[in-house]
Parts: C-alpha cells; sequence; structure tokens
C-alpha cells in the first residue's frame, strides 16, 4: 500500500532524507515449480508464482514527479510518431501511386502470394487487425498520459495514506520495483508485482481467461475499427484539400 510519510525517511532514488514522500509496497518472489504451499510464510498460487515477500521502498516527491516527467515524454514520443505517422499513412491509402516504386513492387508481390493461400490471408488479417488494434491502444494511452501528467504536472504518483485506489498507486509501486529488481534478482528472485498485479494472482479461473482473452480480442477489434474510420476521414480531407 502507499502510505504517506511524515517523518524523515531516506528517499530509494536520490538518498535525500525528506518528509515529503511516500513508501510504495511492492511484491517478490520466482516462477512457482510446485502448487505445494510452502510450510513457510511464502505460497504458491494459481498462477504459478511464489510469493516470498513484500518490500516498501520510500520515494520522495520531487523524484516521483521527475520520473512521472520523464514517463510522460517517453509517451510524447509516441505521440509525435503517430502525429507524423499518420497523414503519411492517410496520403498513402489515398494516393497509392506516391509510395516508391520498389516498397509498391514488393507490397504487390506480397499481396498475391498471401491471396492464393486462403489460410495465409485469414492469418495475415487476424495478424494486421490484432497490431494495428494494439498500436492504437498504446498510442490512445500515451495520449492519455501526457494528457494527466500535463493536468498534474507538479503531484507525485499518490500522497494518501492507505490509497485503497490501486490504479492510483500502482504506477509507484511499478517505479519501485524498477529501482529494487537489480539487488532482488541478485538474490535469486525473478517476478515482480504491484498490490493490484498481486491480488489478481491466483483468482483467475479456465472459464475467466477465456472470457478475458476474447475480451482483449473484441477491444483491439474496436480500435481497428477505429482506426479504420479516422483513416477514412482523413483520406477523404485529403481528397478535398487536394482539389483545386
Amino acid at each position: 500500500m502507499a502510505v504517506s510519510t511524515e517523518a524523515r525517511t531516506r528517499c530509494a532514488q536520490c538518498g535525500a532524507e525528506t518528509g515529503a514522500g511516500t513508501t510504495f509496497t511492492f511484491y517478490f518472489g520466482t516462477h512457482a515449480t510446485t502448487r505445494a504451499v510452502d510450510g513457510g510464510t511464502a505460497r504458491t498460487t494459481g498462477s504459478n508464482y511464489l510469493i516470498a515477500g513484500s518490500e516498501q521502498v520510500f520515494l520522495c516527491t520531487a523524484c516521483q514527479i521527475a520520473q512521472r516527467h520523464r514517463d510522460s515524454l517517453n509517451a510524447a514520443v509516441v505521440c509525435a510518431a503517430v502525429t507524423i505517422a499518420s497523414p503519411v499513412v492517410i496520403g498513402l491509402a489515398e494516393y497509392p501511386s506516391l509510395a516508391p516504386w520498389s516498397l509498391a513492387q514488393a507490397l504487390s508481390a506480397l499481396g498475391r502470394v498471401v491471396l492464393s493461400m486462403p489460410v495465409v490471408e485469414i492469418l495475415v488479417g487476424l495478424a494486421i487487425m490484432a497490431g494495428v488494434g494494439a498500436l492504437a491502444k498504446q498510442a490512445i494511452r500515451a495520449f492519455g498520459d501526457v494528457f494527466w501528467v500535463a493536468v498534474t504536472w507538479r503531484k507525485p504518483y499518490a500522497v494518501s495514506g492507505e490509497d485503497p485506489d490501486l490504479d492510483q498507486t500502482s504506477k509507484g509501486e511499478a517505479f519501485a520495483i524498477r529501482l529494487r529488481r537489480a539487488a532482488l534478482q541478485r538474490q535469486g528472485y525473478d517476478a515482480f508485482f504491484t498490490r493490484k498485479a498481486c491480488r489478481a494472482l491466483g483468482r483467475t479461473s479456465w472459464a475467466a481467461g477465456i472470457v478475458r482473452v476474447a475480451w482483449v480480442q473484441i477491444v483491439l477489434f474496436a480500435l481497428f475499427l477505429l482506426v479504420l474510420v479516422f483513416l477514412g476521414l482523413g483520406s477523404v480531407l485529403v481528397g478535398q484539400l487536394s482539389r483545386p
């Protein structure tokens, strides 16, 4: 859990002693080779992980804000790539002749091969759908992250004690995991979990797992359709602008 800290504590990132910060808790363990329950404090889960224990990491407010800003820069790069690439894709969809001749020939040859084999055609279609959907999901998440950091520019991951909102604290816990991962890996641990991820372990039945996989595919397909809609609208706009 995330706990507000008033006493002066040493930050795990910068080493400064301060009372302005948050203590984040995460869990660590190993991939379990058996489902037998350990007689000690460790326990096996239904997801083939053995939770060995937890660790609390104090992060000062300044380090939390700095890390959030670094994460926002990474998201901004994704946003910039999407913003730059989108007009290019729309232009090529509207005017295929703009593509380099060698690339057009290669794609044409590949298309003929794919279309000649129905099974491969279906598999390629599903792969394209999933890939475009995944890219759209990542782009939406990146734009959302940049917007959220812009709104909460000077705020840490979490400042309230006993915060029940696991989504609110999970990014701070993930940051704590990154700081401590190498040291714990040297001790033989290879699995790390935020509080939210740890609570989800062992709770998923096979039926729920199937539903989750199906839901992911539905979401990716919906995002794929959304991308097609935007490409269509973009093509219409390009066509209108290109008219004399």
